[in-house]
């Protein structure tokens, strides 16, 4: 009896795909998450222009590529694109931006490789459920994993669609205001890029934890706010933390205390609107060019308890060669 082909024969057959003089030195680690009825995971390893595919998670550095099953094959199909899979927002890389950006050209369509494996004896069922935990943990608190920003369902790019922007995946974003000309996010190596080619080959990927940290810059004002509700335990006390530095005019300019204006908040009833009474703010600090590391306390009044990042920049106009540029990194919640 023939089996019927399915998404891990194709995942499986990738290194037929597999170009090594498009590889030339790389060493990587690509990790898919495909959304599929499993949610499975692959990990795909790049080294010595050779790449062999193994189902699971690794411990170790990898970049994550998020997509569905579907278009999964598709790619193995030669009938999706990848750069503008991710300009659609149906495709997702979460990681080194660099090393994302090498993996497009790696591999030619392979599906014609594909044959279907053994089908496996059925997994034993457990005689208990595995109970769930009652409080999840902030995620990508240090924002090292990223989704395209999008505006009118259309993932924003800058200067020629050079440089893609994004911020930080599980992360939700309030635009409250921004002034003549519209804010840009990206993560630190993205910018860095940008920064390189724009600024003399000044950049360099600024993070004081992790692999990244998020970046918000623009010439001109904006104030926005990053957001996001976890499940919490009744009456336990939760203490929100995290790192923030802002640069005036970039950072080799004059000191510009007063310009750019940063805060984090809670709310302990798990609301997630940055207007409400019930959120809890810190210190509004508007130290330039220092790390400010702000830190707020409230014990959790629901089962969900909501986080806030708000960032005030009132400078209305940089000049033609300065930007206001704020960096995120290492929040947690505890």
């Amino acid at each position: 009896m023939t089996n019927s082909i399915t998404v891990a024969d194709y995942i499986q057959a990738m290194p037929k795909g597999f170009q090594p003089t498009k590889a030339g030195n790389l060493q990587a680690v690509y990790q898919f998450q495909l959304a599929d009825s499993n949610r499975s995971v692959w990990t795909v390893v790049v080294a010595n222009q050779t790449c062999t595919v193994s189902e699971g998670e690794t411990k170790l550095p990898v970049v994550r590529i998020q997509m569905s099953s579907a278009n999964f094959i598709k790619f193995a199909q030669g009938s999706l694109n990848p750069i503008q899979a991710f300009q659609q927002g149906i495709l997702k890389f979460i990681g080194d931006t660099n090393l994302a950006n090498k993996f497009i050209g790696l591999f030619i369509p392979w599906a014609s490789y594909v044959t279907p494996a053994p089908v496996p004896p059925p997994s034993p069922v457990p005689a208990t459920p595995i109970p769930s935990t009652a409080t999840a943990a902030l995620l990508n608190g240090s924002f090292d994993d990223y989704q395209p920003y999008l505006r009118d369902g259309q993932p924003l790019v800058w200067k020629e669609s050079q440089y893609p922007e994004c911020y930080g995946a599980n992360w939700a974003l309030d635009l409250v205001s921004e002034g003549k000309s519209r804010l840009h996010l990206m993560d630190s190596g993205i910018f860095a890029l940008f920064a390189q080619k724009y600024f003399r080959g000044n950049g360099h990927d600024y993070h004081i934890h992790g692999t990244h940290s998020q970046v918000i810059t623009s010439r001109y004002s904006f104030d926005l706010v990053f957001k996001q509700t976890v499940m919490a335990q009744l009456n336990r006390t939760y203490t929100f933390k995290g790192a923030i530095v802002s640069y005036y005019r970039g950072p080799g300019g004059v000191k510009g205390d007063g310009n750019i204006f940063k805060r984090i908040g809670l709310d302990p009833t798990g609301g997630n609107d940055y207007r409400s009474a019930n959120v809890l703010w810190g210190e509004r600090n508007g130290n330039d060019k220092q790390w400010f590391y702000p830190s707020i306390q409230a014990k959790a009044q629901a089962s969900a308890i909501t986080v806030f990042i708000r960032l005030e920049n009132i400078e209305k106009d940089a000049g033609e060669t300065d930007l206001n540029t704020i960096h995120l990194d290492n929040f947690v919640l505890e």
